[in-house]
């Protein structure tokens, strides 16, 4: 070919498709085209094909980075557009008597498809990178806002482009609501064409971590481990429980918010032994229950059975919110029920639990307020029911009123409605200097437990000396001393530690399985083996004894036994000096060095024990097999005599 004649046939081809995105934009905001305005040909639309394809890799690898791989798998997802424009095209087409413009129509759509998509991409992403906390809210608005601007601007296009008369509006409406925008809009599809390795580290994978399986199978365990260890209600005495939920795993505002005030029940309000915390993040799978509707029944269904009928529960969620379906419950790829007002107050009124303090920190969190009202109920909102929160920001501590409520008024009162009050007052001034609408907290207090509340106030504000108020496990009485001795042993022993105990044991357990036994000796269960069908029901006693053998590697139990082990070795005088050295950035990288070197050796040490122990083994084995044949010589011989 003409390389002179190939240079324009390229040029003529660009300008071509640079001619149908033109005027994809103006149909796009509505500014009337003609039939002529778009060049119609199959190599038009394998190229905006193409461009669409470009463009979602574009995106994934500007959101994964250069560690990602390409995934074929999300070709169809990624294409999911191609067929329904086709049927929408030549559907309109028929019915216009111009079928001949099918071709036509359907590179006008795949065309406003690629110019809305872009446009509402964009949006999205700034709204979520923007300070502007007020336009957060609004994205799911904006997501399901552009499928109704791509079904109007198809329609345009189509009555425009194929002279459709007005009287078939409606059916040229029904034709792209239903096959094309509901959907692009509503039906989910994986369109990621350049993904992270599917066993990367969870921490920089975070949206796949719970389908690492022993993640996964671990929630269970990790929610009965916590539900077991919550105490009974003391006799006598108004006990308090606080249960929190943090809701939403992309964001760790919500985490950070509800550790802060686990710690502060446990601590100002003496719930210590007496909490639970249920939360979505990919950064405590491994150590926290995660928060669903599920885990929320079973949860307050347990500390129902608990807790004495003077007792209180401190409900607090916080999470993003909507008013159709209430506080979000969201860890991708698992999809949890909604936990709506009416799905709560069901799950209340099953645990029996009758004094109720319930917060809820999200946009339109005042939907609760109604459904939830009782006698022996206070209910708190971040917002009123038509109103958005402020302040879930990835980099925060705490949303606005979480910070207003939990980290200033609860500081310095031990009234959860004067709390309200003060918080209330303080998130006004904020949003206020902000110059944001108000989000309007709202507040509803039962009559009859009003008098609880205040003469548990009344007791904590007596007893605010006292920092430890339980009675953890079997003791009585927990002195500061003990809590001096456990808050430093929680400061130098690192999560990651207890883990490894807890992996070390599980794997030396492994070692001597019913498998392993068989594997080396057949007969040794007396010919029963993986073939047999009662082999189930003895791996199933296996691994219950080994999570009972493992259970006490857990943190509670062996930071107890830690600071147990620690209180004769150190003398009190010595830990502040000892606490104020590990906060130093020295102190963190010793620890942090120390902690890495003893699951180091707990590692080496197993790796060590299990070479040994295949040598000692292979003695042990040869020396029985010696033994055993002497004894049978011995024992045949000793029946020849007789």
């Amino acid at each position: 070919m003409d390389p002179l004649r190939s240079k324009q046939t390229i040029h003529q081809s660009l300008s071509c498709f640079g001619r149908n995105l033109l005027s994809g934009i103006k149909s796009a905001i509505f500014v009337r085209v003609q039939p002529d305005s778009y060049i119609v040909s199959w190599a038009q639309l394998v190229a905006l094909i193409i461009l669409s394809l470009a463009l979602r890799f574009a995106y994934d690898f500007a959101v994964v980075g250069t560690k990602g791989s390409f995934d074929a798998s999300g070709l169809p997802g990624a294409l999911f557009l191609i067929p329904l424009a086709l049927v929408v095209a030549w559907r309109l087409s028929a019915s216009a008597g111009q079928s001949k413009q099918t071709l036509l129509l359907m590179i006008a759509i795949v065309t406003l498809t690629i110019i809305v998509d872009v446009m509402g991409t964009v949006l999205q992403i700034t709204i979520e990178k923007a300070s502007i906390s007020r336009l957060r809210p609004w994205a799911l608005s904006i997501y399901y806002g552009q499928y109704i601007w791509l079904a109007l601007a198809v329609a345009v296009t189509a009555e425009r482009l194929l002279r459709f008369r007005r009287r078939q509006w409606p059916f040229i409406l029904m034709v792209i609501a239903v096959i094309l925008a509901w959907p692009l809009a509503t039906i989910y599809r994986d369109s990621s064409l350049w993904t992270r390795p599917y066993d990367e580290d969870a921490s920089g994978n975070p949206y796949y971590v719970l389908t690492n399986e022993d993640t996964f199978y671990l929630q269970p365990k990790l929610l009965e481990r916590d539900l077991a260890a919550l105490l009974p209600g003391r006799k006598g005495v108004t006990n308090l429980y606080f249960v929190g939920v943090a809701g939403y795993s992309t964001q760790d505002v919500f985490m950070k918010e509800i550790n802060a005030a686990d710690k502060l029940f446990s601590e100002r309000f003496h719930a210590r032994g007496r909490t639970i915390t249920l939360i979505n993040n990919p950064k405590t799978v491994t150590e926290k229950p995660i928060a669903s509707a599920t885990s929320v029944r079973a949860t307050l269904k347990r500390i129902g059975a608990i807790m004495n009928p003077d007792d209180v529960l401190f409900l607090f969620l916080t999470s993003h919110g909507s008013q159709a379906h209430g506080v979000a419950l969201d860890f991708w790829p698992l999809q949890f029920n909604d936990l709506g007002p009416v799905r709560l107050r069901q799950i209340l009124d099953e645990s029996g639990i009758k004094r109720r303090v319930i917060v809820v920190s999200a946009c339109y969190s005042g939907v609760y307020v109604k459904p939830l009202e009782d006698k022996n109920t206070v209910i708190i909102t971040a917002a009123a029911a038509d109103r958005t929160s402020f302040g879930c920001s990835n980099e925060a501590d705490f949303t606005y009123f979480g910070r207003a409520y939990f980290d200033e008024a609860l500081r310095t009162t031990y009234s959860f409605t004067d709390a309200f009050a003060l918080a209330k007052r303080h998130i006004a001034e904020r949003e206020k200097k902000e110059n944001i609408t108000s989000s309007n907290p709202q507040i509803f207090v039962g009559d009859s437990i009003k008098p609880v509340l205040a003469a548990l106030a009344t007791k904590l504000q007596r007893d605010s000396k006292n920092i430890n108020g339980t009675d953890a496990l079997n003791l009585a009485i927990i002195t500061t001393e003990k809590d001096q001795y456990k808050d430093l042993i929680d400061l130098t022993v690192m999560p990651e530690t207890y883990v490894a105990y807890k992996q070390a044991c599980l794997h030396q357990m492994a070692t001597a399985s019913p498998n392993v036994y068989v594997a080396k000796d057949a007969n040794y269960f007396g010919g029963l083996n993986q073939s047999s069908q009662e082999w189930p029901r003895l791996m199933a006693a296996w691994t219950d004894y080994t999570e009972t053998i493992c259970a006490v590697y857990d943190k509670k139990t062996l930071s107890k036994i830690f600071s147990a082990s620690l209180r004769p070795e150190l003398n009190e005088k010595d830990l502040d000096a000892a606490s104020t050295f590990f906060r130093t950035e020295a102190g963190k990288r010793y620890l942090k060095a120390s902690n890495k070197t003893d699951i180091i050796d707990v590692a080496r040490i197993r790796e060590l024990r299990e070479s040994v122990a295949a040598n000692a083994y292979a003695h042990y084995k040869l020396a029985w097999d010696q033994i055993s044949a002497d004894f049978q010589r011995e024992r045949t011989a000793q029946q020849k005599t007789k």
